[in-house]
């Protein structure tokens, strides 16, 4: 049998001379194996598949027009998955654009991926000891030297599905999970940043990242939209119950609620952390609420706390400092929910077809969901997010231009697409949680000027939102 399929291969070889062949004397893995081939190889580009897996018919018209118009050196598209019928295919994979954080978490960018000989040239060959990931890491030393990675949003790569693929059954192969987790810690090395990688249980080809504190900042809490004692004494007693990090400073912004009544809180809040008050008059002076806190607290980092938000995680400043401290990082923001229920907000991506210009990623999903592709339950890189919890580095909120407060409704989100234009990435994290029972307003003259604003970016594709998730999805 086998003796047969060699002579095929030997006879397509003969009568289409784009057709190379090579027999190895042994089986020497699947790098070197992949090696071996490339190095029989002739082409300025190279396009890896598995050997039972399906293009689409117009897979390489379209990698080919992404080389010539875009000038690309790392293309990769939408794929499914099929067992026998590639006509009856099913779980599509919608990617978001090469993204940092995603791809450290997972190797979302997978099948079908094409580069340049010239880049491959440049991070060097497959590498055995990564064998089993082994196309995690190449697609990881790849991003961090391509010159213009395009995604293709379109399904042109059919993955067979079978019993013994490591699709199919991931898990029982140890050696390749660590072998991913091994690649991201070289990544990790390669940019000089510290942190340990680890699976996330019960998913072990999803990896988490712990960064080192680099040092003991002090932290700026500002619990904002304050209505009701309630609210606030709910959403200070979770900060307490919850927070396992100092040095803190709380910040309270009197809003709706009762001037007697913030003070009767002020004095009643049962904290050893200092407690700065931002009066209504002090927010007059500088012509807002928020910009008042800014200027009157001293933390390095500030998070920004709706007082309708309760904390759910122990170390929710811990998870989320993590990623503020990291250079290439603007904006953090931690997972919402309406109680313990469903998800309100997972990050945030314009969508001129909302009311609110604003569409809540997986919002309506159960809290315990992992979302599609799991998208709940790993960091990732996001377009915006709102502020019922967010952290940012104070340096970086001055720098970006601070908070515009006529924006009712946007100016958190406004803030972080000024971070995005700056150049810095802004970070999810599930491992943050709190809840929120508020609501978020904003006027139609808000949303004018937020419109116009950032028009372009209504008509252009969200690099970390695959537009075809929501007509698949539900939420």
């Amino acid at each position: 049998m086998i003796i047969q399929r060699w002579k095929k291969l030997i006879n397509f070889a003969r009568k289409d001379q784009r057709i190379k062949y090579r027999r190895l004397k042994k089986n020497l893995g699947i790098s070197a194996n992949t090696n071996a081939c490339i190095a029989i190889s002739s082409g300025q580009y190279l396009g890896l598949l598995d050997h039972d897996d399906i293009l689409h018919p117009s897979a390489l018209y379209e990698v080919m027009k992404a080389i010539c118009e875009e000038k690309a050196d790392f293309i990769y598209t939408d794929e499914a998955k099929f067992t026998s019928k590639v006509q009856e295919c099913f779980s599509p994979n919608y990617k978001p654009d090469y993204a940092k954080d995603d791809l450290r978490a997972h190797n979302y960018i997978c099948h079908f991926t094409v580069y340049s000989r010239e880049l491959l040239n440049k991070v060097g060959l497959y590498q055995s000891e990564y064998d089993g990931s082994q196309d995690h890491d190449i697609v990881l030393r790849m991003t961090e030297h391509a010159k213009h990675i395009v995604h293709i949003p379109k399904i042109l790569y059919f993955w067979r599905v079978h019993k013994n693929s490591v699709s199919a059954g991931i898990e029982a192969k140890s050696y390749a999970i660590e072998a991913a987790q091994r690649a991201v810690k070289m990544q990790l090395n390669r940019n000089d940043e510290l942190g340990k990688v680890s699976s996330i249980p019960p998913y072990q080809t999803l990896y988490k990242i712990d960064y080192p504190l680099k040092s003991a900042d002090l932290i700026t809490v500002i619990i904002y939209g304050i209505s009701t004692l309630g609210d606030l004494m709910r959403c200070i007693k979770s900060m307490e119950d919850q927070t396992a990090y100092y040095p803190m400073e709380v910040c309270l912004v009197e809003g709706m609620m009762d001037p007697k009544l913030f003070y009767t809180a002020l004095k009643r809040i049962p904290t050893v952390k200092p407690i700065v008050a931002i009066t209504k008059e002090e927010q007059e002076k500088v012509g807002g609420s928020l910009r008042a806190a800014i200027q009157k607290t001293h933390g390095e980092y500030l998070a920004f706390l709706h007082a309708s938000t309760a904390i759910l995680s122990r170390d929710w400043v811990k998870e989320m400092l993590m990623f503020a401290q990291r250079n290439d990082v603007g904006a953090v923001g931690a997972k919402i929910c309406t109680g313990r229920e469903t998800i309100y907000s997972a990050g945030i991506t314009l969508d001129s077809a909302e009311p609110s210009l604003l569409h809540h990623m997986y919002r309506g999903e159960n809290f315990d969901s992992p979302g599609y592709e799991a998208g709940l339950k790993h960091a990732r890189n996001i377009t915006a997010i709102d502020g019922q919890c967010m952290m940012i580095s104070r340096e970086k909120l001055i720098a970006a231009g601070g908070l515009e407060e006529g924006l009712a409704g946007y100016l958190f989100i406004d803030l972080c697409l000024r971070l995005r234009q700056a150049g810095y990435l802004n970070v999810w994290t599930p491992f943050t949680a709190a809840t929120f029972w508020g609501s978020v307003s904003y006027t139609e003259s808000s949303k004018k000027l937020f419109f116009e604003r950032w028009r372009d970016l209504f008509f252009t594709r969200d690099p970390y939102y695959n537009p075809n998730i929501k007509k698949y999805m539900i939420f």
